[in-house]
């Protein structure tokens, strides 16, 4: 099974949105969407989640909290 890149899971994401936003479809799609949406922010998360540590390993949690914008106030 190919794997599908967090850009692609984004895309997909953002089409889930703008559909139920739009109200275009029925009460049953829009709930399959609503699962098939909540599934890939799941593994989104999970994915930043996980590059966020591997970046704190590789230059140190400090300088990752200056370039994302964190303090510890």
């Amino acid at each position: 099974m190919k794997k599908t890149s967090y850009e692609k899971k984004l895309q997909r994401l953002e089409k889930i949105t703008e559909l139920l936003r739009n109200q275009q479809t029925d009460l049953q799609e829009s709930i399959a969407l609503y699962e098939e949406g909540l599934k890939l922010y799941k593994e989104c998360k999970e994915e930043l989640d996980e590059m966020d540590e591997k970046l704190k390993q590789i230059i140190g949690e400090s300088e990752v909290d200056l370039l994302i914008g964190e303090d510890d106030e």
